[in-house]
């Protein structure tokens, strides 16, 4: 089967399948407004349901229609302003526990980072009626510019929004921004003032009067964003009666984590000085109209990334400060309740609910502050009010304890009335324009209607003299008010995080179809390379576009609804038949691929078996690199006993050991990560000494001793020359890091860059039928020159790329081949031979399952979080979208690159006794390697297929989207790769063998 077109239909059926599943969310660009008041729409819906009665009447149905009339003036909103502006601190990563220390006796291990912010917990218990603290619950994905848009617009954010995070767009949805804005046309200009990460211009670039923003992509530069925001806040600050809104995006926290990590001593710098900044501004915040919000916009993972769904990287910190008490009726009421026993429960445990809240979902902040402010919720907002924030009267004359009490929680119920009506508002919209589930809108409105009935209730106490049995009687239905808001506000919340994940099954179909018909194609063409089943599929795509193009095929149920999907799911399917049709009339026979089932082929086809099926659970993809691990042992045990049985030698059985070893102390060890800048004695100053030697004397002892065919003896005194300047280059990069020469920062990691790239360009086009010899007892070992140079150079570049604890663990890998390079030889030492060719495939699928081993004792894991983005700016001090985006490709799957030239070289060495034997067996070289490439490509295709049947199953388990997609979308990638890399040295050794 052709490799090109076997690409192209796996890319089509991992494109379908993400259309179907990764659907991102219709955005509704309706702006709420002031003239625009939400019971102008519910009461035309309530009129429906109330048909009998007589409309003039509905006008005194709703007691929140005569409260918001009774309270609002002229220059405000929806409600009464409480604040004139407000202050809006984003401390970018401010993960909870930096301002809150654990309490818990098993949590109680000191960090660095613990204790670093006191002013916040200080500010809380010298003015607890001034100032709250909650632990503020991002939505995954936690990525900066999905957690802004959530914090202005109240909505949520999908999946694939997290390819947004490094080309910010703006924002089209209704906003707080627009809100503040709007509001200047009622009264007088409002005005917004900005400074920190540029990513608000991107999202927000009209808005502002005045802004300073700051490159926020360099993750080394831990002080320029910060130290611009500090240079402009206070002066702004003076001038607060110019501006109702200033917004300050600090970066440094978020910076030292990637960089860093957050348990370093520059972690504790940046939040005490974090800690200084605040403590100043607290100080001269202007007037008791002003709200400070201090808040984190997503938390930190501990090895400092963020991007996925655990419990540190959703858990950032919010504070909220004002010089006005504006607690104080809350705290007053929750200590004089406390000793109540009385006919007060509901009315206590509603008080006591609002004052020990302690989690806030993020989305809740937009429509607190937009009410707080006097201003319209953004129309799209799904958050519900902070209720802590309104429990205060609006009357000048509070009356008896009881009217006090009942005019507080009047104003509580005003704001969640409002709230639920915008959210209503909203969901009726957003059903007339896009799918929404039948059965969640009408849960939905059986728990609106509740809210009514209450509300009808009420209405009947308005106008009422507030006498204290009427005011009791009012407060009961308060409290029940209270709950039923509450319970649809979070229950919309929870049903929005739900119904956003409408999937496209049809495309999912077509997708999982095309990735598993091609798997089929592999496994049966495995060993099938005769000319004519390598053709490509061309008539078939040519008519499988355009048959969409003249048929119009949208009423049709099975096939996909827009152009793009018809296009390519029928190119992939008329392009598959093709192809099976070409495959059939060839002479190739699917059993030969197979080859003959011994002890070892079965063990490694069970481990594969066994690995598919644990990527059904979620404890084992999160355990994976464990299961790996086992595995991998079980795999070098097979080995040994294979020896044994065989009576291959001592050697070999020695050899299998030292894989489950190897396996074992490479999972012990903790894992590399380019944030870590400690160098060790033993982890990386031995291991980078050890690659030197080895490659020193395989290459300088050969070119002066023994055989060499096709170079020159010069060509083997540069590789292990150009390989120990690489090394030396790593080494003051790391020893000096940071390095205060920007030249020697920048530049000494470009040239170990470079140098192996350099050499790729030389010898691409060169004969690559040159060998060292090696004269081991009575045989010679011919090893392949230009693939192994090529492997010593890109080895420095890995290190470094993985960082300064990485020798040891690239050491293990490079361990781990050499002793299955020894067993492979030890099993088979003529693969040319037809009889044994079976080993080929099964030592191949054993060769995939330790470089994928590899991939996660090298410090990666399946998850966005993992991703080390600081590797990006190695040898860069600016960001630049492709470099950084090639060095983190390196960085996450370079061990692959490593592996499949590893798999070259092992392939290509032969044992002899003369020249004459080393010709022959090169004949045969071409065929192994096209079988280990098409096993390897098989076996990450495998995992794919596997992954997204799998996920498509699981498309509803609570973990789909923080477990399962991030697995697919890696397991996809990586599948990507090993069809890229296969073919490029598939083509490569054929050029270079004409």
């Amino acid at each position: 089967m052709n490799r090109i077109w076997s690409l192209c239909v796996h890319c089509i059926g991992l494109y379908l399948f993400t259309s179907g599943f990764f659907l991102t969310r219709f955005e509704v660009t309706n702006h709420s407004s002031c003239e625009d008041h939400p019971f102008q729409f519910n009461e035309l819906h309530l009129r429906k349901r109330n048909h009998a009665k007589d409309p003039s009447d509905l006008r005194n149905m709703s007691w929140l229609r005569n409260r918001t009339h009774h309270n609002t003036m002229s220059a405000d909103c929806w409600m009464k302003a409480r604040f004139k502006r407000v202050i809006f601190v984003i401390i970018d990563a401010l993960r909870y526990d930096f301002v809150v220390p654990p309490v818990n006796a098993l949590e109680k291990t000191y960090n660095l980072y613990h204790n670093r912010l006191p002013i916040l917990l200080e500010t809380l218990q010298k003015h607890p009626k001034h100032t709250r603290i909650h632990k503020f619950v991002a939505d995954a994905p936690t990525m900066t510019m999905q957690r802004l848009k959530g914090l202005t617009t109240g909505s949520l954010p999908t999946f694939l929004d997290i390819k947004d995070n490094l080309h910010s767009s703006k924002i089209y949805e209704d906003n707080l921004l627009d809100q503040v804005i709007e509001a200047s046309c009622r009264d007088r200009k409002r005005q917004i003032i900005f400074m920190g990460d540029n990513t608000w211009e991107g999202l927000y670039n009209t808005q502002f009067t005045r802004k300073y923003a700051f490159d926020s992509f360099n993750v080394k530069d831990l002080d320029t964003v910060d130290r611009g925001v500090v240079s402009n806040l206070f002066p702004e600050l003076a001038r607060y009666r110019e501006w109702d809104l200033l917004i300050a995006h600090f970066l440094g926290v978020d910076h030292v984590g990637h960089t860093f990590g957050p348990n370093t001593t520059y972690m504790s710098d940046k939040l005490e000085e974090m800690n200084s900044v605040l403590t100043k501004l607290i100080e001269e915040l202007p007037d008791r109209d002003t709200l400070l919000v201090v808040m984190g916009d997503h938390g930190m993972s501990a090895e400092g990334n963020h991007g996925g769904a655990t419990d540190d990287e959703t858990g950032a910190a919010l504070f909220l400060y004002s010089k006005s008490p504006f607690l104080s009726d809350l705290m007053e009421d929750h200590l004089a309740l406390n000793g109540c026993r009385d006919d007060c429960g509901d009315l206590k445990n509603v008080i006591k609910q609002m004052w020990t809240q302690e989690n806030v979902p993020q989305v809740d902040i937009v429509p607190s502050l937009a009410l707080l402010m006097g201003i319209a919720v953004p129309f799209g907002n799904l958050g519900s009010i902070i209720p802590s924030m309104f429990y205060f009267s609006q009357d000048d004359d509070k009356g008896d304890p009881t009217s006090a009490k009942l005019s507080k929680l009047e104003t509580v119920n005003m704001a969640f009335l409002l709230n639920v009506r915008q959210v209503r508002r909203y969901l009726f919209t957003y059903k007339a324009t896009s799918t929404l589930p039948l059965a969640v809108f009408e849960q939905l409105e059986s728990l609106y209607f509740q809210i009514v009935d209450v509300e009808e209730q009420l209405a009947q106490h308005w106008g009422r003299a507030h006498d204290t049995t009427s005011a009791e009687s009012a407060i009961k239905l308060h409290l029940r008010l209270f709950n039923r808001a509450e319970a649809y506000l979070h229950e919309t919340l929870r049903s929005g995080r739900a119904m956003w994940t409408q999937f496209n099954l049809v495309e999912m179909t077509w997708g999982i179809i095309l990735l598993l018909w091609n798997l089929l194609m592999l496994l049966v063409s495995l060993r099938s390379f005769s000319p004519g089943d390598s053709r490509f599929p061309l008539l078939g795509c040519i008519l499988g576009a355009c048959i969409p193009v003249v048929l119009k095929l949208d009423a049709i149920p099975f096939i996909p609804a827009h152009k793009t999907g018809q296009i390519t799911s029928l190119c992939g399917l008329l392009g598959m038949c093709q192809s099976s049709w070409i495959w059939r009339s060839s002479r190739s026979n699917p059993r030969e691929g197979l080859g003959q089932l011994n002890q070892f082929v079965v063990a490694t086809l069970a481990t594969i078996l066994m690995h598919g099926m644990a990527l059904l659970t979620n404890s084992y993809i999160i355990a994976e690199h464990q299961v790996m691990q086992f595995l991998v042992v079980t795999l070098g045990a097979s080995l040994a006993i294979q020896s044994i049985l065989k009576k291959i030698g001592s050697n070999a059985v020695y050899a299998s050991v030292a894989v489950m070893f190897l396996a074992r102390v490479a999972t012990g060890i903790s894992s590399p990560n380019v944030i870590q800048s400690q160098l060790s004695s033993w982890r990386s100053l031995l291991p980078m000494f050890i690659h030197a030697g080895t490659v020193m004397m395989l290459f300088w002892n050969a070119g002066f001793n023994y055989q060499t065919r096709g170079r020159s003896r010069l060509y083997f005194k540069i590789i292990p020359a150009m390989c120990c300047f690489q090394l030396i280059f790593v080494f003051l990069y790391w020893n000096h890091s940071p390095i205060s020469s920007a030249f020697c920062r920048q530049w000494l990691p470009r040239f170990v860059f470079l140098i192996p790239i350099f050499h790729f360009l030389v010898t691409i086009n060169r004969d690559d039928s040159s060998y060292i010899a090696w004269r081991y007892r009575e045989q010679i070992i011919y090893i392949p020159a230009t693939t192994t140079s090529s492997t010593a150079l890109l080895v420095p570049a890995y290190m470094l790329i993985l960082g300064p604890l990485s020798p040891l663990s690239v050491m293990l890998v490079l361990g781990q081949t050499s002793c299955f390079a020894y067993i492979i030889h030890c099993i088979d030492p003529f693969p040319g031979s037809k009889s044994k060719s079976s080993n080929v495939i099964a030592c191949a699928l054993c060769w995939c399952t330790m470089s994928y081993h590899s991939f996660f004792f090298t410090g990666h894991e399946n998850s966005f979080s993992s991703l080390q983005n600081a590797a990006g700016f190695i040898g860069f001090d600016e960001f630049d979208f492709y470099w950084a985006g090639v060095l983190l490709a390196f960085n996450t799957f370079g061990n692959y690159m490593l592996q499949a030239l590893l798999m070259a070289i092992v392939l290509r060495i032969r044992l002899g006794s003369s020249t004459t034997l080393m010709e022959k067996a090169t004949i045969h070289t071409g065929l192994d390697i096209k079988s280990a490439s098409a096993t390897a490509i098989m076996y990450f295709s495998l995992n794919a297929c596997v992954t997204t049947v799998f996920v498509a199953m699981q498309r509803r388990h609570l973990m789909v989207w923080s477990i399962f997609s991030p697995k697919f979308v890696f397991d996809a990638i990586t599948s990507i790769v090993w069809y890229l890399l296969a073919i490029s040295l598939c083509s490569w050794h054929r050029n270079n063998a004409r």
